[in-house]
């Protein structure tokens, strides 16, 4: 592993530490509860990515949302998970333990990338935007 790598594992354990859950606050961030959240808009799907264990982390691209719905919604799908994501993204995490680092692109128009690290183990996490035509 190289430092760039390294550096960005860190950074991402480092600033996705759990916190604590605000009353009424989703615990879990399974794909039900993202559903449930996000109605209305387009969504866009970043793509899925997997995890090949304990520690093991992911590169994830830049995406823009469409000309059509042009702006991140800026819901906060994923309040307390301590994650560093704008609002307007969602992580279906199938219930693995993840630390998350992701960010805007300039206008909030979708993310210019970032990483996903496990926690747990080994799966798949999906990553989507939700956009608008409101800026």
């Amino acid at each position: 592993m190289n430092a760039l790598a390294i550096s960005a594992l860190a950074a991402t354990l480092v600033l996705a530490a759990p916190v604590a859950v605000p009353a009424g606050a989703p615990a879990d961030h399974s794909s039900a509860r993202v559903a449930a959240a996000g109605a209305g808009g387009e969504v866009v799907n970043v793509g899925t990515f997997r995890l090949t264990g304990f520690l093991s982390f992911v590169h994830v691209p830049a995406k823009a949302c469409p000309n059509t719905a042009p702006y991140l919604d800026g819901s906060e799908y994923h309040p307390g998970s301590g994650w560093l994501i704008p609002g307007g993204v969602t992580i279906d995490t199938r219930g693995l333990f993840v630390g998350a680092n992701l960010r805007p692109n300039e206008g909030r128009r979708g993310i210019i990338g970032g990483t996903i690290t496990s926690l747990s183990g080994s799966g798949d996490v999906t990553v989507r935007l939700h956009c608008t035509d409101r800026g």
